[in-house]
């Protein structure tokens, strides 16, 4: 288990991203309180657990201006691809974000998000890698 990235909400509570390896690979986001202790009115356990393939990892964090939690990372389908997904400020999948509140995006072979950020226009931008015979960067825009 990992926490990769963390960003702070207008509150000062915390929101970390990470994987766990619990029974398969998943994507973890959890809240905690200022102080630290988990936020149990974030999915009413502290946090949330988020696979829409195996091997799910998360790597990047970022908040829109109404608190909404932006996460990249990867998930295995045929190979690795690109995962996007939102959720609301209580820690569920918020499915107004394309239909199902995530979106993978084939990138090559082996694709990877790590950072998530977003633009001045709404664009979400997010960069990785892919690997072809060597790891190259990858960047999407969506």
């Amino acid at each position: 288990d990992y926490i990769a990235d963390i960003v702070i909400q207008s509150n000062d509570n915390i929101v970390s991203i990470g994987s766990s390896a619990y029974d398969t690979h998943v994507m973890v986001i959890r809240r905690f309180t200022p102080n630290g202790t988990p936020d149990t009115s974030f999915n009413a356990l502290g946090f949330t657990l988020f696979s829409p393939g195996s091997q799910t990892q998360g790597f990047g964090v970022c908040l829109q201006s109404d608190e909404k939690i932006l996460a990249c990372g990867s998930t295995l389908e045929a190979q690795y691809n690109f995962l996007i997904a939102r959720f609301t400020d209580t820690g569920i999948l918020d499915t107004t974000f394309n239909g199902s509140g995530y979106r993978t995006t084939t990138i090559g072979p082996g694709g990877q998000a790590y950072a998530v950020k977003l633009q001045s226009s709404g664009n979400i931008v997010v960069g990785g890698t892919a690997v072809f015979d060597e790891p190259v960067f990858a960047l999407a825009r969506y």
